[in-house]
């Protein structure tokens, strides 16, 4: 029998101001487990660590070993390659760890080299940031020390600050982690007698509140940090994996669409990873449409022409998404074997204005691809007008919250049962307003 695994929320709490934590009843931050110590006497006025030092205390937390045994003695002293972590024992367990916060500790550069490891491999990855994936990582120390700074990669967090009006090269301890005086001038949080004063930011954007919001993000916003920081190809295998395997859920006649990013698309492993994930899941190749956009076509290079050849090879259809948007050229469609176009939504929002020559574009791009035996599907169709244009300019396939909002797999388990019916969307955009009016009037 399996066994359902949850995820685990670990946090650790380093140097962290007395405000950034709920604990005894906060009026914005919320930590209902962590009150809920707190409600039966458990403070943290009794804490007590393997170090005095916080870079050899963490390794004691990562590797559940004493200082003297995992050798990372003291700040910037590299936690050796091979030493086994939190991250390392979860994994054949099926959790990720996940990295979302603030961690410093410097990794095993020396060691990698003598193994012949490239620290932006995957395994390389992971033995930088202790057995973690990193999606966003804030070393902490991004200030200036005697050798220059401690670290120069800036925290994203710095950038939020600032967008909020909060400048300074270093936002982070000018404003949250840091209090002002009467007089205005600046308390550093470095300072312990300084930790109990309020920052000089709201609560609600201080540094907890911003990184437990980073935990849940856009694909739009998390799908190039994953590729900056070198693990779409191993969050794209999940994901592959995981989509064939509900997919083998519903009935045969329905098939999967996934999103595939040009630097996973374009990995030697891709065909294999693809295959492997259809083999184990018994999903037929047919019954699955991978997603590309146009900026894979930027190299032209033959590898993709090869991958893609191999794709449509093996019975798996290609579609090309966000069409219009992008690097669009005729080009590609002529050199590369697609199934599909996706006219991006852009094109659709502005079907209903006699001021806009949407239309004349739509209805270009499907004579286009249905002189060249390639289907259109209409993205972002909202309401009965955009559907009847759309489908007047000749687009077979359409997609938008006119038929349905984002569901999970189990909803479209329940929807191929018969539990639930998809949900038509309003006539037009205005009547759509005009019912929000009404309730908010109402």
């Amino acid at each position: 029998m399996s066994r359902t695994v949850k995820n685990i929320l670990f946090i650790m709490c380093d140097q962290l101001r007395s405000d950034y934590l709920s604990c005894a009843g906060h009026p914005h931050l919320h930590t209902p487990n962590i009150d809920a110590l707190a409600a039966r006497g458990v403070r943290f006025s009794r804490a007590y660590a393997q170090s005095p030092i916080c870079g050899a205390s963490r390794m004691c937390f990562y590797t559940g070993r004493y200082v003297h045994s995992h050798g990372a003695s003291w700040n910037d002293v590299p936690l050796k390659f091979g030493e086994m972590t939190m991250g390392d024992y979860l994994r054949p367990l099926g959790l990720r760890t996940v990295l979302v916060g603030k961690t410093h500790m410097r990794a095993d550069t020396e060691g990698m080299a003598r193994l012949g490891i490239d620290p932006a491999s995957e395994i390389g990855v992971l033995v930088s940031e202790c057995g973690f994936e990193p999606f966003e990582r804030d070393d902490g120390l991004y200030g200036i020390g005697p050798d220059g700074r401690y670290n120069e990669r800036e925290p994203r967090y710095n950038d939020y600050l600032r967008k909020l009006g909060f400048d300074g090269d270093n936002p982070w301890h000018d404003w949250a982690n840091a209090a002002a005086d009467d007089d205005g001038d600046l308390l550093s949080g470095w300072f312990l007698k300084n930790a109990g004063k309020p920052a000089r930011i709201p609560d609600e954007h201080s540094e907890t509140p911003y990184m437990t919001r980073r935990g849940s993000v856009s694909p739009t916003e998390f799908i190039p940090v994953a590729e900056e920081i070198g693990m779409i190809g191993r969050l794209g295998e999940w994901a592959l994996k995981k989509a064939c395997a509900d997919a083998m859920q519903w009935p045969d006649d329905i098939s999967l669409a996934v999103n595939v990013s040009p630097i996973q698309f374009t990995r030697d492993d891709f065909v294999t990873t693809l295959s492997d994930a259809l083999a184990e899941t018994g999903l037929a190749p047919h019954r699955i449409e991978l997603e590309i956009t146009e900026s894979l076509f930027l190299a032209e290079d033959d590898a993709t022409l090869q991958a893609m050849t191999a794709l449509k090879a093996a019975g798996i259809r290609i579609a090309l998404d966000d069409f219009g948007t992008g690097y669009s050229a005729l080009s590609y469609i002529h050199k590369f074997p697609i199934d599909k176009i996706k006219i991006d939504r852009s094109f659709v929002l502005g079907l209903e204005n006699d001021r806009t020559q949407n239309l004349e574009i739509v209805r270009a791009i499907v004579a286009m691809a249905d002189s060249l035996g390639i289907e259109t599907l209409a993205e972002g169709v909202e309401n009965v007008g955009q559907l009847a244009l759309v489908t007047a300019a000749g687009c077979r396939q359409i997609q938008g919250f006119h038929f349905a909002r984002s569901v999970s797999a189990q909803e479209i388990l329940a929807m191929t049962a018969g539990d639930c019916t998809l949900p038509g969307g309003p006539a037009s955009p205005e009547a759509e307003r005009h019912k929000a009016l009404r309730v908010v009037a109402g």
